[in-house]
């Protein structure tokens, strides 16, 4: 049964090698846009954090491709960076692991122009699964914030907790130029549509703090609201039922950076050995 898997797995690999296909390794950055700092609505580079993907790319016809990856990244917000809306005080970081799978369109001027050199751009499009995380600093530690319930979900009749699993639309482009015959590097830059306020645990209004303090503890109660935390504003009063976030739009992420990729190209390979072969 093993030798039958083996010899199976090395059928595929040979006519996926005859197909083109390859391997590659985008390094970079992501960042996010959403509530924080408060109304922020693009994706800015103060947010921004390192971030790696690998992928594989199968091209079906010369100007369409599938492609695979894994991303692994972060980003982060903080209201210091906003003077209007600092007073709220909140902050956070998220790591990101991303799993997607989109078409790419591609405008082959290598082959076009007969050469290897030439500027070749692509955009893309598909779908995405993707795990965050939103953390606090509290007393010199990071503490997850999504089990706090920090706007009371789950308690008082209120949505219940989010899930870190979600579904994004992966969409955007690159432009790529090879090197030689099998290596291939370029920039690429995209965004995720996600499907959700709370990639920084923000979004409607503050809970109740005694029903909070009740259900979830007073970790959740002090990063619920943190405008106290400020000099001056020792004596705030916890604003309960006020505005925290808003649920008008959707939390956004995206991923950019470098790539290179190597392919699998075995048809000098086929070419020597048609030759070889005596004709009937």
């Amino acid at each position: 049964m093993k030798n039958a898997i083996f010899v199976f797995a090395l059928l595929i690999a040979s006519q996926l090698q005859a197909q083109q296909v390859e391997i590659g390794l985008m390094l970079g950055a992501s960042s996010y846009s959403g509530d924080i700092p408060a109304g922020s609505s693009e994706l800015s580079l103060r947010n921004a954090r390192p971030a790696a993907s690998l992928f594989g790319r199968y091209f079906v016809k010369d100007f369409f491709a599938l492609r695979v990856g894994l991303t692994a990244g972060s980003f982060q917000g903080d209201d210091s960076n906003s003077p209007e809306h600092e007073k709220r005080n909140l902050s956070f970081r998220s790591r990101l692991f991303e799993a997607q799978a989109v078409g790419e369109l591609h405008l082959p001027l290598q082959k076009m122009l007969n050469s290897q050199n030439a500027l070749s751009p692509y955009l893309y499009g598909g779908v995405a699964l993707f795990h965050f995380n939103p953390q606090a600093l509290f007393q010199g530690r990071w503490v997850d914030l999504q089990p706090l319930g920090t706007e009371g979900q789950g308690i008082n009749g209120n949505p219940d907790p989010y899930s870190r699993w979600q579904i994004s639309i992966p969409f955007g482009g690159g432009i790529r130029v090879g090197i030689n015959r099998n290596w291939t590097v370029g920039v690429e830059f995209g965004v995720r549509r996600t499907f959700t306020d709370y990639l920084d645990d923000v979004s409607g209004n503050y809970p109740d703090p005694n029903s909070l303090l009740a259900a979830n503890g007073s970790t959740a109660v002090e990063l619920s609201y943190r405008g106290d935390e400020l000099p001056g504003n020792a004596t705030d009063v916890f604003p309960a039922g006020e505005q925290r976030g808003s649920a008008e739009f959707d939390d956004w992420y995206g991923t950019g950076g470098v790539t290179i990729s190597y392919r699998f190209d075995n048809s000098n390979r086929e070419s020597s050995h048609n030759a070889s072969c005596p004709k009937f």
